[in-house]
């Protein structure tokens, strides 16, 4: 399970630096459907997901998953 997170992970960090950022309409659509999300965990350090099981860093910020095209929600939100 932690290979396939740390996998998964990587993917998505090298398609940020690959593509760059997704259009902003796209993040602005996961901004609001994690904003009403009842598993929204936001902290004095940054917003995140209690779904995904990632642990509290920059990296698993929400503000900065929104902008990396291939991180999916845990839920299947988007």
């Amino acid at each position: 399970m932690l290979f396939v997170k740390f996998r998964t992970f990587w993917r998505a960090v090298l398609s940020f630096v690959r593509h760059g950022d997704i259009p902003l309409i796209e993040h602005d659509r996961r901004q609001e459907i994690c904003l009403n999300c009842d598993r929204l965990a936001p902290t004095w350090t940054g917003v995140f997901c209690s779904a995904c099981g990632c642990p509290p860093t920059p990296i698993s910020d929400l503000r900065t998953k929104w902008r990396m095209r291939n991180l999916r929600c845990p839920l299947g939100k988007w």
